[in-house]
């Protein structure tokens, strides 16, 4: 494995429950972050809202545990580096940039097909003083198709091999990756949000174009157009108005 950024440690499993629920074990047992949690197979990933995240060996499955001096909904900024810097590595990886986009909230996409996705869990400290509640602890959750991709999935999902011809070594993804994300959020403690929104809103996919988000039983739909100041997504309506999207589930339509 490659030198790894000033700081940061890997704890490697042969399988594992969870990475997410590793470096939450190691957040609770007083783990000072700044390390980066595992696995070559894991017994119960899990993707956004409860979903299950098919874990066989031979893709990437990582959380890295950091404590950011920063509001928790604040630190939720960094699923955007995550997303970057998955994008980055592969770029790296591949020596070429393939079709490489991010889809809102959390997702790559290899010419418009999911290549990764990530998963944020945190906690946050008691508020003092009447202030603002400070995180405790931030887990990011990362999983890469690397070798295969699961085929009964609502969206069209691949892997590197499948969509570059490419093999990559998990081991070397882990040490470029957790490289490219201390860059980003090195940047982000330093700079703020709105660098890091300016670096994703370059590689976002259909920028511009229609969208739908599906909120629970509601269907919203309109032309992507910005994010927020907090990574919110700021998209277009049919008349004319534009509605703020803090959590859903994107679609494009198809033929769009």
């Amino acid at each position: 494995m490659s030198e790894l950024p000033s700081g940061y440690r890997v704890f490697s499993h042969e399988i594992i429950d969870s990475t997410n629920e590793e470096a939450k074990r190691l957040a609770m047992a007083g783990d000072p972050g700044k390390c980066i949690v595992w696995a070559v197979e894991q017994t119960a990933g899990r993707g956004r809202r409860g979903r299950q995240w098919v874990s066989k060996p031979g893709n990437l499955f990582a959380s890295i545990l950091i404590r950011p001096q920063a509001r928790l909904a604040d630190a939720s900024q960094l699923s955007f580096a995550a997303a970057l810097a998955v994008k980055h590595t592969l770029e790296v990886l591949s020596q070429q940039a393939i079709g490489f986009a991010l889809k809102w909230p959390n997702d790559v996409l290899v010419d418009g097909a999911k290549i990764s996705g990530i998963l944020l869990e945190g906690s946050s400290k008691p508020a003092r003083h009447g202030g603002y509640a400070q995180t405790d602890y931030l887990i990011i959750g990362i999983g890469i198709n690397l070798q295969h991709h699961p085929e009964d999935t609502p969206y069209p999902a691949t892997d590197m091999i499948a969509a570059t011809g490419i093999s990559l070594k998990p081991e070397d993804v882990v040490a470029q990756l957790t490289v490219s994300f201390d860059e980003i959020y090195q940047s982000w403690v330093t700079n703020g949000f709105n660098a890091l929104r300016q670096q994703w809103l370059k590689a976002a996919y259909r920028l511009g174009e229609p969208i739908e988000v599906q909120q629970n039983d509601n269907r919203i739909k309109g032309i992507m157009r910005d994010l927020d100041a907090t990574g919110a997504l700021r998209i277009e309506v049919e008349d004319g108005n534009e509605v703020v999207i803090h959590a859903g589930d994107v679609f494009f339509p198809a033929g769009a």
